[in-house]
């Protein structure tokens, strides 16, 4: 069976937008099943696979927005950018024909 990194990797797919709010330690002992997926050392893993696909991946983590005034408002804007600019639908393009 091929991995989840493997399954998601295809040279075939857009871009992708990571952002990541928890802790970049270690799962706890106790973690949930599925839940190393939603962490920030698969976002890692699967960057690595993009980016030798040639596959543009953006991989933020919150602490790249530490110290900032509002740090998820700055992190949804660029999350917005980059749909923006990989969908091509500007804010005042929404909903028109």
């Amino acid at each position: 069976m091929r991995s989840i990194t493997d399954q998601l990797c295809d040279s075939r797919r857009s871009a992708v937008f990571l952002f990541y709010w928890e802790s970049k330690g270690p799962l706890p002992p106790d973690a949930n099943p599925g839940q190393g997926i939603h962490h920030p050392k698969f976002g890692e893993a699967l960057k690595d696979k993009l980016d030798a696909l040639g596959i543009e991946c953006v991989l933020r983590h919150r602490e790249e927005y530490a110290g900032r005034t509002d740090p998820k408002d700055q992190m949804f804007r660029d999350m917005v950018a980059f749909f923006v600019r990989h969908f091509g639908q500007s804010r005042g393009s929404r909903g028109q024909n």
